[in-house]
């Protein structure tokens, strides 16, 4: 059974834990191959650096058989001694007729693999002679060299019968001195007690001292180089870096990456000969700048094509690459504050040749406009004097006949009265087209002053005399005595002129009109009030937001425009004050408006 159809499913056995670096790295060569496959990968990790007995593998192989009961693998990677050792003492049952795969295992012999059918690998062969002969070319005077290993897992006494065939080919006079079998801090202890003249240390595995208390291999020689007066060397990639100076090294990564490549030409059968055992590829001759500094090792001691980690740049090279940078940066600022600043002048230019042609069309239109105004001021002029005097001078004589004649109930007469009655309100249209086109031409500008209320309206109300004398209309004035207000004297009298017009125009005959001045928190109201036909009630929102209303005949079918009330609504707007229209609630209209009584309220 497959977990994805198509792939193929390969169980990674690891003899130590996740996260310790040499398996890490076999792990990431695996992948780095298997990336692009279609392989399914299933990674088990013994842990035997810290956990090996007879007992823990029996639990292991129980937990295995159950884990992977429904699972066939197409082959098995066993990573390490200890892997390698579980597959073929028959602990781990699911393996069947998979083929195995090893690498990472050390001092290899066919026992091994005796009871293994189909098994190919790489072994981790550490070139210990090829480390000991550097050492020496690297330090001519060199005496002792002191071996440090726990001597106490698996892969640590295998790896300690490779080294010593290795150093049991050295010349006379050379000693290598293993220090094993100590608790931690003893053994860091004596590490400070070596000569610091003629000395190294070699590092093999140290993962457990004499009271089995695991160490990581990074933290073990991080200890010793902090302890040790002098250089120490080794073959593994995960010491680099954490303190040995250097040393002809292997990398789990390449383990794994050989591995699975091994592993992929057996699935899809290109290797037809199992059984095939690989030597490891030659290590490479690593060294740690910060390491050769401290002991004070030349580089040219190092064997040639070395190589180097953590050198620094050279000073000429670093500042150069600095400058270079730097140039570079400045050269794309200049760049960029170039092109915005062509950019920036592109665009005022077209801004300001804009703003000359909006110029021009405004100073063009500008003039049009004061020729339109000047041409509307001398025909409102010619009205003013060609048909207003003379209008007034008829009505006048009109006027005159009637006063001479007001018992004259003759024809004549009766006609005479009629004109008079027809005469008035083509005036009083012709004063409100006079305002109007003086606001609209230039703004009326009222001229501020104290109104004295009783003449002002006594004034007013004695044009429509004859209008209600006509029409059988009883007009009350009631005013407080020396009541004033503040505000344009002509301007108040055109409105409520225009107040009383209207109601003398829809009031019956025999009907009231009240003209009103009442005084309220430094403010006076003034009023006309009529028992008339009242206003539609779309008129009065119109006369409070339109600048038309369409007009009505009065109760005598007088005629107008519609533009009385609308001229009073904005002339009191320049009194920063409101028309207020309402009808009453038995008949007629009530319209008003407030006045500041005195000038320092309108300031």
């Amino acid at each position: 059974m497959q977990l994805l159809a198509g792939n193929y499913n390969i169980l990674v056995l690891h003899s130590y834990h996740q996260g310790m670096s040499w398996t890490d790295d076999i792990t990431k060569g695996i992948n780095s191959f298997f990336s692009d496959k279609p392989v399914n990968l299933h990674y088990e990790y013994l842990d035997t650096k810290r956990n090996i007995s007879e007992e823990y593998f029996q639990n292991l192989r129980k937990l295995y058989s159950l884990k992977h009961r429904y699972i066939r693998f197409d082959a098995i990677i066993a990573c390490d001694n200890n892997a390698l050792k579980f597959i073929n003492d028959g602990y781990l049952t699911s393996s069947g007729s998979s083929p195995v795969i090893f690498c990472g295992v050390n001092n290899f012999s066919r026992r091994m693999i005796s009871r293994l059918k189909d098994v190919s690998g790489i072994t981790e062969e550490e070139d210990f002679e090829s480390n000991i002969k550097m050492i020496l070319k690297i330090h001519p005077d060199l005496k002792d060299i002191y071996v440090i290993t726990d001597n106490r897992t698996a892969t640590a006494v295998e790896t300690k019968k490779v080294f010593m065939e290795a150093a049991g080919k050295l010349k006379p006079g050379k000693r290598i001195i293993f220090m094993e079998n100590f608790p931690l801090d003893i053994l860091l202890k004596k590490i400070r007690m070596i000569p610091p003249s003629g000395s190294v240390i070699f590092m093999l595995n140290f993962n457990k001292d004499i009271n089995h208390i695991y160490i990581s291999n990074e933290d073990a020689i991080e200890l010793v180089s902090e302890n040790s007066p002098v250089p120490a060397y080794g073959t593994w990639n995960f010491f680099l870096g954490h303190g040995i100076t250097g040393g002809i090294i292997i990398t789990g990564f390449d383990q794994g990456l050989d591995a699975a490549k091994i592993t992929w030409d057996v699935i899809n059968h290109k290797n037809s000969s199992f059984s095939k055992i690989t030597r490891s590829r030659p290590g490479k001759a690593v060294f740690d700048f910060n390491m050769l500094k401290k002991y004070g090792i030349s580089t040219s001691n190092l064997p040639d094509n070395s190589t180097i980690i953590n050198r620094p740049e050279k000073p000429s090279k670093k500042y150069l690459k600095a400058l270079m940078i730097l140039f570079i940066i400045l050269l794309l600022f200049i760049t960029v504050f170039l092109i915005n600043r062509r950019i920036y002048l592109i665009k005022q230019e077209k801004l300001q040749k804009e703003q000359d042609r909006l110029r021009k069309e405004i100073d063009h239109h500008t003039l049009e406009l004061k020729k339109n105004l000047n041409d509307r001021e001398k025909l409102l002029s010619a009205i003013g004097h060609d048909l207003r005097s003379p209008l007034i001078n008829i009505l006048s004589m009109i006027k005159l006949f009637n006063m001479r004649n007001s018992r004259n109930n003759d024809e004549t007469g009766h006609l005479m009265k009629v004109l008079q009655l027809s005469t008035e309100p083509v005036l009083e249209l012709l004063d409100n087209l006079l305002y109007w086109g003086q606001n609209s031409m230039n703004g009326i500008k009222p001229e501020i002053g104290i109104l004295d209320l009783n003449e002002l309206l006594k004034r007013t109300v004695d044009i429509f005399t004859f209008p209600l004398e006509y029409k059988g209309i009883k007009l009350t004035v009631n005013v407080e005595n020396k009541s004033s207000a503040v505000g344009d004297k002509n301007i108040i009298q055109l409105v409520v002129r225009n107040l009383i017009s209207n109601s003398v125009k829809y009031t019956q005959h025999g009907g009231n009109i009240t003209v009103s001045a009442v005084s309220s928190d430094n403010l006076i109201t003034i009023s006309v009030c009529d028992s008339g036909t009242g206003f539609p009630a779309e008129t009065i929102e119109l006369i409070k937001h339109s600048n038309s209303v369409k007009s009505t005949k009065g109760t005598f079918n007088e005629k107008g425009m519609g533009m009385g009330l609308i001229l009073c609504r904005d002339l009191l707007r320049l009194h920063d004050t409101a028309l207020h229209v309402r009808n009453n609630e038995t008949a007629g209209a009530c319209v008003s408006f407030s006045l500041p009584s005195s000038k320092q309220n309108l300031l």
